[in-house]
């Protein structure tokens, strides 16, 4: 028998992911629950999934349980599918800060034995999986999941862009590496836009032209299998336009403004934490 997938929730996260788990796995294998009846007919008939009638008959019919839901509502649904938890479920918690130990005490699980116990994946995604662009870390304890079930896993937000087992230990970094670092490269395409918006562009022709070069300039990370700062001395002639700029960032020290960035956004992550 083929184990279904469960959502619950299908927000604009729970729906991106939804959507191209669809593409990876026939609609038959998946059942989803949303508080929103307009939600549920849309998905049904976009998707062609079943609707189930609440959250615990999601867990009720489903071995893989996606939660799909904010942050303040976890421990409201894991109340709603505490009593239909079973040994060989796999629960996906998307949420920052939600660690397997709090999942475990609030279920009331924490004291059975890690074999006895059902088991849980964190994961963390980011926004431009909306786009099949995504970024996304995902964590279990070490032979806790077995080969099929991993790849079930991994299929599902591989189908969203790209997907990267980590340690659980390493979730708050992960938050920074991609989780909340798309807003600071938004920030910077918006801060070269707006200068050359004063240099004359258009706001479009700023935003397109920069946009553009950051997407290719990732690409390019990611195809030449080179270290970014190896690709950035490439760029800069003797002389020329670019090592101007590049000077400039040095010296206003921009390795120092992304790092307290990054430092910023792994302090609120920890403290965020719930263990």
């Amino acid at each position: 028998m083929t184990e279904k997938i469960g959502f619950i929730g299908t927000g604009n996260m729970g729906t991106a992911l939804l959507t191209g788990a669809r593409n990876a796995y026939e609609a038959e294998r998946f059942v989803f629950y949303d508080m929103d009846p307009g939600k549920r007919d849309q998905i049904t008939g976009k998707l062609g999934i079943g609707a189930a009638e609440d959250t615990a008959d999601v867990a009720g019919q489903a071995k893989y349980l996606f939660l799909m839901v904010k942050p303040q509502s976890y421990e409201e649904v894991l109340a709603q599918i505490r009593d239909q938890l079973r040994e060989d479920h796999i629960l996906v918690s998307v949420a920052p800060g939600v660690t397997a130990k709090w999942i475990y005490r609030i279920t009331g699980w924490d004291e059975k034995d890690v074999s006895e116990r059902f088991r849980v994946v964190r994961v963390m995604p980011n926004t431009p999986a909306l786009l099949g662009a995504g970024m996304t870390g995902y964590a279990y304890g070490e032979g806790e999941l077995t080969d099929e079930e991993n790849e079930v896993i991994r299929r599902i937000f591989a189908s969203c862009g790209k997907a990267c087992r980590v340690e659980e230990s390493l979730m708050d970094a992960v938050i920074c590496a991609s989780g909340s670092s798309p807003a600071f490269y938004y920030l910077v395409i918006d801060a070269i836009a707006k200068r050359c918006e004063a240099l004359g562009m258009t706001r479009e022709d700023a935003v397109l032209f920069s946009a553009q070069a950051a997407y290719g300039s990732a690409q390019m990370v990611l195809e030449a299998g080179e270290d970014p700062a190896v690709l950035a001395e490439r760029v800069c002639s003797k002389g020329g336009t670019t090592i101007e700029g590049v000077r400039s960032l040095q010296k206003d020290d921009l390795d120092g403004v992304m790092a307290r960035a990054v430092d910023a956004t792994y302090a609120r992550a920890v403290e965020m934490r719930k263990e």
